[in-house]
């Protein structure tokens, strides 16, 4: 298990961009869907993350379309 340290959470469940210095995302609702676009520029469902655990990654915004997830900085 990793300890990570999260010191500002963004409640996204719309559509938001990240703070600069974002680190991860989570997924908090079980019926949660949309996208999250990283820093390369690459996107990532939020369906394929698991619920309730943090994903370290440098996302740029995240799209929200059913439930609800938070950026971690």
């Amino acid at each position: 298990m990793t300890n990570y340290r999260i010191a500002n959470v963004v409640q996204v469940s719309g559509s938001a961009s990240a703070p600069g210095n974002a680190w991860g995302v989570m997924r908090m609702t079980a019926t949660c869907s949309g996208s999250v676009v990283l820093d390369g520029g690459s996107t990532l469902k939020l369906e394929y993350i698991a619920q309730g655990q943090p994903l370290p990654c440098y996302p740029k915004s995240v799209t929200v379309t059913s439930g609800l997830a938070y950026i971690l900085s």
